[in-house]
């Protein structure tokens, strides 16, 4: 599960490489767009190229409104170089400049495709952690977890996938803090974070969840842990407007309900208790 990602090119770039990605990816975009209106300025435009070009565009158009494509993308960009290259190069180089670009290419394909291979063996150790967690093997699991991190420490998701194999719950507390550096106020790390302070450390998670809901006070799932926090801080009365909030938000959830129910019984509210139980089993 993560959050959506933004529906516009430029945007999406912006938010997984920064600003300078975006500039980077823009100007790539105009550069070929320019260069192919000047290939076909010059060009009998044959039905083929035509067929090309329209691609090309439309691509380019409907990116305004959807995140890049990783099973578009490249196609499209061969595409593209397919057209500005057919016919005579217009672009001359001397035999020194050609010779360090293509060293400097070199570097480049070195670079990326060691990128590549530890995007790859990231994925492969985050599957196996996954494997290993349903098969029961926790120990496996935090191994693989952990193996994936040092593969790829600047991807979030894995960090929350090592939390949730950590070993304890101090390990996993240290994972999801390692996300939250990589991407402060991540919603879901945020969410994670407090539910293992609610265990660990019910007095700080009841402080920091009255911030996040006074914030997002339609987040049913983090007035469920504010609710369980402020229980286990012995604010009943808080607790149970929480659960209430929670319910009303998710009224399909069960942990609100079977909170709420377990809390008047032991208050000695019987018919309450009995209702609440009665309207979540018609």
């Amino acid at each position: 599960v993560q959050p959506d990602r933004a529906h516009s090119g430029l945007l999406d770039i912006a938010l997984a490489g920064g600003i300078p990605a975006a500039l980077l990816y823009g100007g790539f975009v105009a550069a070929a767009v320019g260069h192919v209106r000047r290939r076909v300025r010059r060009t009998v435009v044959s039905p083929p190229l035509f067929g090309a070009l329209a691609a090309i565009a439309a691509y380019v158009l409907q990116q305004q409104l959807l995140f890049p494509l990783s099973e578009l993308e490249p196609v499209v960009f061969l595409l593209a170089g397919g057209l500005v290259c057919s016919g005579q190069p217009t672009l001359r180089l001397s035999r020194s400049v050609a010779r360090s670009a293509a060293a400097g290419l070199a570097v480049v394909a070195v670079v990326a495709l060691w990128w590549g291979a530890r995007d790859v063996a990231a994925w492969h150790a985050a599957g196996a952690a996954v494997d290993s967690a349903a098969r029961g093997d926790r120990a496996a699991a935090d191994q693989h977890a952990r193996d994936a991190v040092a593969w790829r420490g600047d991807e979030v998701w894995l960090h929350l996938l090592a939390a949730r194999t950590a070993a304890t719950p101090e390990a996993a507390l240290a994972a999801v803090d390692a996300a939250l550096a990589l991407s402060p106020g991540d919603p879901i790390a945020l969410t994670d974070r407090e539910e293992l302070l609610v265990t660990l450390d019910p007095a700080t998670a009841f402080e920091q969840l009255h911030d996040l809901v006074g914030n997002d006070p339609n987040n049913a799932a983090l007035q469920q842990l504010y609710g369980t926090a402020a229980v286990r801080t012995g604010n009943e009365q808080i607790a149970e407007a929480a659960w209430l909030r929670s319910l009303d938000l998710a009224p399909t959830a069960d942990g609100p309900r079977a909170n709420l129910i377990t809390l008047y019984r032991r208050q000695g509210r019987a018919a309450e208790a009995d209702a609440l139980e009665k309207s979540g089993n018609p």
